[in-house]
């Protein structure tokens, strides 16, 4: 084995122990795109207002994302630093500084964003990877999140036409950034369900692989092993990226007064993103802006 193929190996096993459950073709591919590089304590790798070119796998090392003020966010190996500006697509808010010598892969940021439209398969495992690690924070966190302001919304009467899932989906914070036909698509594979006040839509253990965007109302989540409860209503994702990241099995949900949902399966939503790449991009955008919020609350290795 020469030296390439031994570099070229050590990188895609790098990038599947970073994007759990990505494998094969797409996880060659990825590591194929990735540049290696070393880098000083001290090397500054981007600044605020920058616009985001650059995603920086942590190999060894530490980098910091610092702001005048705030703690700095440390992140260590099997990080990827400059995401979330990225998926965003904003320019960059804080400074990158390497905190110890450390070795870097770099993916630039049009070629992520290429591999995501054109691999399904690395979308979903990025997707999945990113709300595993998003569920796991917002657990360890979630005594301390604010309860949401929540409307009560009256619900319609007759069954839900195909425009009027559109709409909610449209207004959906996980479709924010998605296309209009990529929506109108998942509307046709999304299941309409109405539950009353104190109605269970599912219990602890009975659910899992499956997705529900609250139209309107308000549907708790209880997890009984933690005491972790949440309210989600018009426009959420339910459970956010316990969702994305198959967890909902941990929970059970009932509604808390008349609420409507669309249930959409996991396997329809990837495969409907496989056939529109923006709702792999939205999603990925989604659970970037739901993780930065999070990162406030407690920093990256602290």
């Amino acid at each position: 084995m020469t030296m390439t193929d031994h570099d070229h190996l050590a990188r895609e096993l790098f990038v599947r122990s970073t994007l759990l459950g990505l494998g094969g073709e797409a996880a060659a591919r990825l590591a194929a795109a990735l540049i290696p590089l070393p880098a000083r304590a001290g090397d500054v790798l981007f600044e605020p207002g920058q616009r985001p070119e650059r995603l920086f796998m942590v190999i060894e090392g530490e980098l910091a994302l610092e702001l005048p003020g705030a703690e700095p966010w440390i992140f260590g190996p099997r990080s990827i630093v400059g995401i979330i500006d990225v998926m965003v697509d904003r320019p960059h808010v804080r400074r990158c500084v390497v905190r110890s010598d450390a070795r870097l892969l770099v993916a630039r940021a049009n070629v992520w964003l290429d591999l995501i439209e054109d691999d399904g398969v690395l979308t979903r495992g990025a997707v999945k990877s990113t709300a595993r690690s998003l569920h796991e924070l917002w657990l360890e966190l979630a005594a301390k999140l604010p309860e949401p302001l929540l409307a009560y919304v009256n619900l319609p009467p007759a069954p839900l036409p195909l425009y009027e899932k559109i709409l909610i989906l449209r207004d959906a914070t996980l479709l924010r950034n998605a296309g209009m036909q990529a929506t109108a698509s998942l509307a046709l594979v999304a299941e309409e369900l109405r539950v009353e006040p104190g109605q269970v839509l599912f219990e602890q253990g009975g659910e899992k692989d499956t997705l529900y965007v609250v139209g309107a109302g308000t549907v708790e989540l209880m997890h009984e092993a933690r005491g972790v409860v949440s309210s989600y209503g018009p426009g959420s994702l339910l459970g956010g990226a316990a969702a994305l990241a198959g967890e909902l099995g941990a929970y059970s949900a009932h509604a808390i007064e008349p609420s409507t949902l669309l249930r959409i399966r996991d396997e329809d939503f990837f495969d409907q993103a496989e056939e529109h790449p923006d709702l792999g991009r939205a999603a990925l955008s989604y659970l970037m802006l739901e993780r930065e919020p999070l990162l406030l609350l407690r920093p990256p290795l602290r």
